[in-house]
């Protein structure tokens, strides 16, 4: 949602308006008003927003569709008339010769297309006249006696060449004209079709259950959200205060009744760079922070399992930058490969990513889970490479161990998982466990 957007998803949600966006700037300069001067600046500026950030897209969408019936408007008006003076001349030709076979003695025979020319010819003069007269400050005072007869012959057929050139200045050929109108109509009906197939298919999905096509076709639905946020509601204390990213407040706040650090409306700005600061940090550096916070659990979605995109892992660049831009000791290049990449392949993780409680948070127990699968399925041993589905990489077959947290609840397809800080008292008994193991060890 907060990154650039793609130029696919350009298409896939303007369709045809992404054609007819620039005619609809140029449409808005002929003519130029105050209305259209305010429409251009601001599809531009809504332009600058979608393409900086994909979920701006919304402010886009009404402006495209102006800007688009604009120029819609603008190439059926040139269209219809040009297909409208192709009618009326083949209509003339027509006529022309029916005139000119009409029995001489018949006085009832209609006005011929040229007839109706000199008659156009006549007012134009008589028009140009009066504009003359008008600018020049004379009044037109005889104005009953005919301004078709003074222009004489040479005026009156002057006149008829610039009435025929303004006629036909600027259109199409009647069959290029409907050709247009059917590749217009047509246009239309395919933007109807995409649209009802991306309301449908794309907007349409349930906001909390995830709807998913297998590769025999058959849908299923991912039912983690409202099972884990019900878990929350039901399990944990009413006091209980969820340490997540700023994302996730509004859903644990409605859906799990619980209180966050941090959620959208949160105004400071340092208070979501601490909690991003802390979920990108050690887990020991994490603990102690998010401590000193009031935090008594972690919660953070893992779409690993599923290939869910809008997970925390993908999050973990904006965390690391807003955390960077307030706190020293978070550098952004210590997350990111020589290639200024961040990537989660067991291959070149960087040290400090996967040390990071975010990675730790998600991978933990992750590699059982998906080995446990594949023997499921009937994959063998199931020892083989531990992929990411949302990433797209090997993660790698390491265990992931937890000190200073403890796995609270995990959703079905991992989707969402919760964790409880361990108390100092567990934490400096767990340590002095350790020290007497090794005191033991030593004596033998």
């Amino acid at each position: 949602a907060f990154k650039p957007m793609a130029w696919f998803a350009v298409f896939d949600r303007l369709h045809l308006l992404a054609a007819l966006l620039p005619a609809g700037f140029v449409s808005c300069f002929r003519p130029l008003s105050d209305a259209s001067l305010l429409l251009a600046l601001s599809a531009g500026a809504a332009l600058y927003l979608g393409g900086v950030m994909h979920s701006l897209t919304v402010l886009l969408a009404p402006l495209a569709c102006v800007l688009g019936g604009l120029a819609l408007s603008d190439l059926l008006d040139l269209c219809c008339r040009s297909l409208q003076r192709g009618l009326e001349g083949d209509l003339g030709a027509c006529e022309a010769p029916e005139a000119s076979e009409a029995p001489e003695g018949d006085g009832k025979s209609g006005p011929t297309a040229d007839d109706l020319a000199a008659d156009a010819a006549d007012e134009l003069v008589a028009s140009l006249e009066r504009d003359a007269a008008a600018h020049e400050g004379i009044a037109d005072e005889g104005e009953d006696g005919g301004g078709g007869e003074c222009g004489g012959g040479g005026t009156k057929a002057a006149a008829l060449r610039a009435l025929r050139s303004k006629a036909r200045h600027g259109l199409l050929p009647a069959d290029l004209a409907l050709v247009c109108m059917l590749l217009v109509y047509g246009g239309w009906l395919f933007y109807a079709v995409h649209g009802v197939w991306t309301a449908s298919e794309q907007l349409a999905d349930p906001s909390i259950a995830i709807r998913q096509r297998a590769f025999d076709g058959s849908v299923k639905f991912v039912d983690d959200f409202r099972q884990g946020y019900g878990w929350i509601r039901d399990e944990l204390p009413s006091n209980a205060v969820l340490g997540a990213w700023w994302e996730r407040g509004y859903h644990l706040g409605a859906m799990a009744d619980r209180a966050t650090l941090v959620d959208g409306s949160t105004w400071n700005a340092t208070q979501v760079a601490a909690v991003g600061r802390a979920l990108v940090s050690p887990e020991r550096k994490a603990w102690r922070l998010l401590s000193e916070m009031g935090a008594t659990h972690v919660v953070l979605l893992f779409g690993g399992m599923q290939a869910f995109a809008g997970d925390d892992m993908n999050a973990l660049p904006w965390m690391v930058d807003i955390a960077a831009s307030v706190f020293d000791d978070v550098r952004p290049e210590d997350y990111r490969t020589a290639a200024g990449t961040l990537s989660a392949s067991a291959h070149d993780v960087p040290a400090k990513l996967k040390s990071s409680l975010v990675y730790k948070l998600s991978y933990y127990r992750f590699a059982e889970a998906m080995r446990a699968a594949i023997r499921r399925g009937g994959g063998g041993a199931g020892s083989g490479a531990v992929f990411d589905r949302t990433r797209r990489v090997d993660v790698g077959g390491d265990k992931v161990t937890l000190r200073y947290f403890e796995e609270a609840h995990t959703s079905r397809h991992f989707l969402v998982r919760v964790y409880r800080l361990k108390t100092q008292r567990e934490v400096a008994n767990r340590y002095a466990d350790v020290g007497r193991v090794t005191k033991r060890k030593d004596v033998h």
